[in-house]
């Protein structure tokens, strides 16, 4: 399950510097305003877990283990699917679940989970990041377990990425996990072509320009709706190793692998050992 990164890159569309803070914030902000618009129809999609997150487990160690007490740290946690998730894989564990977000109607719709207890925190971790928040988790205490799933391609920039890892690395126990996903939507043909489009449409009526966009960057819609945007980062296993490279010395590399969507592979993971 452990796969090599390969070394060419998948859309080397746009080379330059990384994008100004002003240009990332506006993208911020855009995604932001997706989703308070779009909350209700969103979470009716995001209902069930992923097939990575199994995986996630297992390379953790954790799959069949019947732990007395797990804390964990949900980096973007939406309507707290993986939560429910762990609830359904660990039912005698108790959960020590600190949820962080940015979308408080996405939240609002979370269920409960029945052996433990949540903690919410509303948090803008795109503008605490462009900021250069250094303390990001530090309040959450040292957790067992750290993930953060469909919330990196959201992250304008290569620098706030891995500003943001390195944050989710130190918020760890040593010898504690963090399971990563990185979406890799332009290697579907068809939804390749449709964001191509709605890439250019979006910075059309945005009054943006392709240089203002970095490398893998794109803007997608949703569904039928036809001014509502989100950034979106596409990874290449490049990327992937330089982020294993930035976290030399605070984490290793436990597991990388693909999963996910139609094709089984829509999403690359990072598991990591502090």
């Amino acid at each position: 399950m452990n796969q090599e990164f390969r070394e060419e890159s998948v859309d080397g569309e746009r080379h330059h510097d990384s994008m100004n803070n002003q240009v990332a914030r506006r993208l911020d902000a855009l995604t932001e305003e997706f989703y308070q618009r779009n909350a209700v129809s969103f979470d009716a999609t995001r209902q069930s877990s992923w097939p990575g997150w199994s995986k996630c487990l297992e390379a953790a160690g954790l799959q069949g283990q019947n732990p007395e007490r797990l804390k964990v740290l949900d980096v973007a946690a939406g309507n707290l699917r993986f939560a429910r998730f762990l609830n359904d894989a660990f039912p005698d564990t108790e959960l020590i679940y600190t949820a962080v977000d940015s979308c408080e109607p996405l939240l609002a719709n979370s269920k409960p989970i029945s052996h433990g207890r949540v903690n919410i925190q509303v948090i803008d971790l795109i503008e605490e990041l462009l900021k250069g928040n250094e303390d990001l988790f530090s309040a959450c205490g040292q957790q067992d377990l750290a993930v953060c799933f469909g919330f990196l391609h959201h992250t304008p920039t290569e620098e706030a990425r891995i500003h943001l890892l390195q944050s989710i690395v130190e918020a760890l126990k040593p010898g504690g996990i963090a399971a990563i996903s990185f979406w890799r939507f332009m290697e579907v043909p068809s939804l390749a072509k449709k964001t191509q489009w709605t890439t250019q449409k979006a910075l059309q009526k945005l009054c943006l320009s392709e240089s203002d966009l970095d490398q893998g960057d794109y803007l997608l819609g949703w569904g039928e709706t036809s001014d509502s945007w989100r950034y979106c980062h596409n990874f290449n296993d490049a990327e992937l190793k330089r982020y294993c490279e930035a976290l030399t010395g605070s984490a290793e590399l436990v597991q990388h692998f693909r999963s996910d969507g139609r094709p089984g592979d829509l999403n690359s993971y990072l598991v990591l050992r502090a």
